[in-house]
């Protein structure tokens, strides 16, 4: 019983642990490329070399947009249904984590009061 609630408990506490980790790795690398894209826009957009008719298909060409002007009009939309796309897949993972090391937790809390009685 004492391993049992050992492992349990750890289990608890490495769960919910590695549910951070990974939603933690997940946005990082999705914030590390939005941010390197809209730093090239920024460099074309500023680069006094590169004439003013030009710098729209140069961002065409090497930073191509995800979206169109339709998502202008619908902006509000948009953004929300594209916030559910990218954010419950990428929670999922560690929500199911959190979620073992929370039952796993509570076993252990039960069986350790049960085995003092």
């Amino acid at each position: 019983m004492k391993w049992t609630v050992t492992a349990l408990t750890l289990l608890g506490g490495g769960l919910p642990a590695m549910g951070l980790y990974f939603a933690w790795r997940d946005f990082g690398t999705r914030r590390k490329e939005l941010q390197a894209k809209l730093e090239r826009v920024d460099q074309i957009m500023s680069d006094p070399a590169i004439p003013d008719a030009d710098k729209s298909s140069r961002l065409e060409q090497e930073a191509p947009p995800e979206g169109s002007w339709t998502d202008v009009l619908y902006g509000r939309e948009y953004l929300q249904l594209q916030l559910l796309k990218q954010t419950v897949p990428d929670i999922s993972r560690p929500a199911v984590l959190a979620g073992l090391g929370l039952l796993c937790s509570t076993t252990a809390g039960l069986l350790s009061i049960w085995a003092d009685m």
